[in-house]
């Protein structure tokens, strides 16, 4: 490092007792305080994923996605479209979903269409919004 150093230890020891110190990020206050949080995974759009998926946290999906699905979250973007097994606990729908689909609140966005055995806590239907299938509401204990 003598090709950019201006002289001898001493300004070297300055630069560095000179650099400003690093703010903490914000999350890091909270992680002290509540249980530890999950970034949201992504299944981008012109991806395709077959297999099974489980996780305590959320996946977004704005491509394709087939298969088994636990999840705490679900959200699938109007380009996206979910098939398969999929027990979650809130799945917020705006492209396509199918298959078996368990769930405690079911959000059915304008253009989404939602088809398969269905069983659900609590369920919105935006208007426009397509559901078929056998759907079952489960009590709500």
């Amino acid at each position: 490092m003598a090709i950019f150093s201006k002289g001898g230890p001493k300004d070297k020891e300055d630069e560095v007792l000179d650099l400003p110190e690093a703010p903490a990020a914000p999350e890091d206050q909270s992680a002290t305080n509540a249980a530890p949080q999950h970034k949201p995974s992504i299944i981008s759009e012109g991806f395709s994923f077959v297999g099974e998926v489980n996780a305590t946290g959320s996946l977004s999906v704005e491509g394709r996605l087939s298969g088994t699905i636990n999840l705490s979250a679900l959200n699938i973007s109007a380009t996206g479209s979910v098939d398969g097994i999929v027990n979650s606990a809130v799945i917020n729908v705006k492209g396509k979903l199918s298959g078996t689909i368990s769930c405690g609140d079911l959000i059915v966005g304008g253009r989404a269409t939602v088809s398969g055995k269905i069983t659900y806590k609590k369920l919105t239907i935006q208007k426009g919004g397509v559901i078929m299938g056998e759907i079952k509401q489960l009590s709500a204990n």
